[in-house]
């Protein structure tokens, strides 16, 4: 039986809920640690996540993404678990050997010192979070939106529980970095008991289904490491052209769109294996494309309040930060092109042509590098924004038009349209805090937009309505 779209919705909540408990979470995490360590510790910690970052998007080898790809299209789950958990499982034990037996040079790299204790936190947790990311996985491509959100909040909860007890104690990095092991390899463990029936013993290895979930996974592990670039490249030249009060600024403006980065880790959780089911029960495009409009019209709109209210969000943070207001209206871009271009680059995944990811992965992290380079050495914190703006519309256009091209000619006008507006808005937004328009003219221009946004989506706006409050029969 079809999904309906108020069905839909529902399910898109309860994979809400779990991600944003486990962001406020988080985000009561970062003031304890800063009051509980110095500035130099909190540093050295940093260090720590960007270490396992990067060592994820390396040693999974793309398998986790195939994982999802694939995991609609056989009857028989734990093969395809098998084949896509076990190299990067092997793979992480390996690395965490190579750690240990070059433990000073990799404690020296990254903390500043020789420290074997470091070292081995740093080792422990790696093949824990490839456990971790499978169950996780699988909870979600089963789409339990409940069971997924109480996970997330497990996570959140068993993070800060070992934050405040090892660091009220240790009040170091070494602290900081042994609360996050400790929480992974526990969080990793207790993640078995949501996943029933997929871990049983047995020979499932499949030469022909690896090659193919290879084929797939390997492509995207470069376009990831320069995804990586294109998201890390602004503050890189805030550092290197401009000084740490622009970085400071900068750092705020985030904080005013969190609200959208929040909507958007909740909304690519919950919509990709939305997608593969309907893509494998042969869904039509029309129902893809109300998705994506709809989501169109939301995150414009939700962008164009941000705008409008951005001094007023600045100021909750702390009056020394006011200025910060500059760089928020073309922050938005950023969580809003990434979102929804997880709606139009579908046709990349459905075809299997992962290789393209590589290309529009590599111009937007180009155009980032050039637009930073050109930008922040004159207009600081401004410039980064204005630079991540345009190379991730570089990136939505990219991943939209290729999709199109390899799979169905599926409508854009209305991202057009939407897209238009908010750049508009961004430009009215920015030249009133530069001066550079009277303050009654750009309010004016700012009301009109959102004014024409709604008009111009008033199909969508019913559609939403109807879907969310349907009418009693």
């Amino acid at each position: 039986m079809p999904e309906s779209a108020h069905d839909f919705f529902k399910r898109f909540l309860t994979f809400s809920i779990g991600p944003g408990i486990s962001a406020l979470i988080g985000f009561v995490s970062v003031p304890i640690t800063t009051w509980l360590v110095a500035p130099e510790d909190f540093g050295k910690a940093s260090m720590f996540a960007v270490f396992l970052t990067i060592s994820n998007l390396i040693l999974f080898l793309g398998l986790d993404q195939a994982f999802v790809r694939e995991f609609h299209t056989s009857g028989d789950k734990r093969k395809i678990l098998f084949n896509s958990m076990f190299p990067p499982l092997a793979l992480s034990i390996l690395f965490s050997g190579v750690i240990l037996l070059f433990h000073r040079y990799v404690s020296e790299a990254l903390y500043g010192s020789e420290n074997l204790t470091a070292a081995l936190v740093t080792a422990l947790p790696i093949p824990f979070l490839v456990i971790e990311r499978f169950n996780l996985l699988i909870v979600r491509m089963e789409e339990k939106g409940k069971i997924y959100s109480a996970m997330q909040i497990l996570r959140g909860i068993v993070n800060l529980v070992l934050l405040i007890s090892i660091v009220y104690f240790h009040r170091s990095y070494l602290g900081v970095i042994s609360a996050r092991a400790i929480a992974i390899c526990v969080f990793s463990s207790a993640s078995f008991l949501f996943v029933n029936g997929y871990w049983n013993t047995g020979n499932f290895y499949d030469g022909v289904l690896l090659k193919k979930l290879l084929r797939y996974g390997l492509p995207l592990v470069p376009a990831a490491l320069l995804g990586w670039v294109l998201n890390a490249m602004d503050k890189v030249a805030l550092r290197i052209w401009a000084d740490f009060g622009e970085i400071g600024l900068y750092a705020a403006g985030f904080k005013a769109v969190a609200a959208l980065l929040l909507f958007q880790a909740a909304f690519t959780t919950f919509w990709t294996p939305t997608a593969y089911r309907w893509f494998e029960t042969g869904e039509s495009l029309r129902k893809f494309e109300k998705v994506s409009f709809t989501l169109s019209f939301f995150l414009c709109f939700l962008s164009g309040a941000i705008i409008i209210a951005r001094h007023l969000i600045i100021l909750i943070l702390a009056p020394v930060y006011s200025s910060a207001a500059t760089v928020v209206p073309f922050l938005i871009f950023f969580p809003v092109l990434y979102t929804l271009s997880e709606t139009t680059q579908l046709g990349i995944n459905f075809t299997r042509r992962t290789e393209l990811a590589i290309w529009v992965s590599a111009v937007a992290a180009g155009s980032n590098l050039l637009g930073n380079w050109l930008l922040v050495p004159r207009f600081g914190a401004l410039g980064a924004s204005i630079a991540t703006a345009i190379s991730y519309m570089v990136f939505f256009w990219m991943r939209t038009i290729i999709s199109r091209t390899v799979w169905e000619k599926f409508s854009i006008k209305p991202h057009i349209l939407n897209l238009s507006i908010l750049t508009v808005m961004s430009l009215f937004a920015v030249m009133q805090d530069l001066g550079r328009m009277p303050i009654p003219v750009a309010w004016i221009g700012l009301i009109s937009c959102i004014a024409a946004l709604c008009i111009l989506n008033l199909g969508h706006i019913l559609y939403a309505k109807r879907t969310l409050f349907p009418p009693r029969p």
